[in-house]
């Protein structure tokens, strides 16, 4: 009884998916074993356009980072504590903190002011001076931009400015 309801339900999937019109890949001899479907097109997504000779897309690039960003200089990672690696950084509120290791930036996005006070670093001076230079203008703005460079470092300018 077993093997004839397990039959009948297989039967049954098989039926399925040929009424849906799904068609399994198969192996072409003649492409040096890839798979590909029945119209020759390859399986694989690694391989989409690469064997029938159709363009493949560029990867969309990743828009450039913009606006006024300052180097925090923290030595420590906010999150584990240890020594910064110094090329990993996240960038929040006009500041940019180093970590120890990728996995540490989504930790401190996910509560930056409490990670960075927990952590013991000076962050608030620095972000009221990012705040400052964002709503300066002129001569007052170039003062305030010299104040930062020197202090922190600038990363990025403002936009609008040289």
């Amino acid at each position: 009884m077993k093997t004839t309801v397990t039959t009948f339900l297989l039967g049954a999937l098989l039926g399925a998916a040929i009424a849906l019109g799904v068609r399994a890949a198969i192996l072409s001899a003649d492409d040096g074993g890839h798979a590909t479907h029945e119209g020759g097109q390859p399986v694989a997504a690694e391989h989409a356009g690469h064997e029938s000779g159709m363009a493949m897309p560029e990867p969309a690039a990743e828009p450039e980072p913009t606006g006024f960003l300052i180097d925090l200089g923290n030595e420590k990672c906010p999150i584990m504590g240890g020594k910064v690696n110094g090329k990993t950084y996240s960038e929040w509120n006009g500041l940019r903190i180093g970590h120890c290791c990728p996995p540490c930036i989504e930790d401190l996005l996910a509560a930056p002011e409490k990670s960075l006070d927990d952590a013991g670093i000076e962050w608030r001076e620095a972000a009221k001076l990012v705040a400052a230079v964002r709503a300066s203008e002129g001569g007052e703005r170039e003062a305030l931009l010299a104040k930062a460079e020197e202090k922190y470092g600038i990363v990025r300018m403002p936009e609008g400015s040289e």
